[in-house]
């Protein structure tokens, strides 16, 4: 900056007199081919530059930039982004992008976020908990989770813990959407109240002999139709044993 206010850009390697002068060093920003540029302007505007790109932090411009990964989505996975078409407008519009590929958001674009019930208890998942499964990227190929139903009563009054393992697959994006916020803790539900129904018309005597119709699909209406509804397909039921109390067994 000069002593008249004059500011200018120096490049080096150069020589210049210090002679009224101040001096501010550029902070220089780099983004590789996985990553992008956010540049926020003093005027209000906002720029996504992707990498590979370099920009210097000029303070009679720039107001902030910062540097961001961007999103890689492989094959048989997709995003959801919404975007806003017009600064301050109410419309907001959705699209989904498939893979393979590098998505970088453009300004007024975001990316949604799931929160689902997930896993807990290691890695086949005993335990299912709200919002344990936070994530940007929808897996498109057939999937399946453990599921373990606690406290389920026979007809005789006898408690025990029904095993099961769903597989299950995403078909349509759209009406899942539309539908549900959260399709792991929908097929809990249902398939919890499918094996109650199931179970209590049973007693412990004769539940046992028979547990193998848990291994059909018949008995799970409730679980394939809510599934069909959040636009997902029910492949299979893995019935993997039923657990019960101490004092049961003996």
């Amino acid at each position: 900056r000069q002593s008249d206010g004059r500011m200018e850009i120096l490049v080096g390697p150069t020589k210049v007199s210090r002679f009224r002068k101040v001096f501010r060093p550029m902070q220089h920003y780099v983004a590789h081919p996985s990553e992008f540029l956010i540049v926020r302007y003093r005027d209000g505007r906002q720029e996504h530059i992707p990498g590979p790109a370099d920009l210097w932090f000029d303070p009679r411009v720039h107001q902030e930039i910062t540097r961001e990964d961007a999103l890689q989505i492989a094959a048989r996975e997709a995003g959801v982004v919404y975007s806003r078409p017009e600064e301050g407008s109410a419309e907001i519009s959705r699209r989904i992008v498939h893979g393979p590929a590098l998505f970088v958001p453009e300004p007024g674009e975001w990316l949604h976020t799931f929160s689902w019930h997930g896993s807990k208890g290691g890695s086949q998942g005993i335990e299912k908990t709200a919002n344990s499964l936070v994530f940007q990227k929808l897996w498109l190929m057939p999937d399946q989770m453990y599921h373990d139903i606690r406290d389920v009563r026979t007809a005789d009054d006898a408690v025990l813990t029904i095993r099961l393992m769903l597989f299950f697959e995403l078909l349509d994006i759209e009406k899942m959407l539309e539908t549900t916020h959260d399709p792991i803790g929908d097929f809990v539900n249902a398939a919890t109240s499918d094996v109650v129904g199931f179970t209590g018309k049973h007693d412990f005597e004769s539940f046992k002999p028979d547990p193998n119709r848990l291994r059909e699909l018949q008995p799970y209406k409730q679980l394939s139709t809510r599934a069909s509804q959040c636009g997902c397909r029910i492949n299979k039921v893995v019935y993997r044993g039923y657990g019960a109390p101490e004092s049961l067994q003996q």
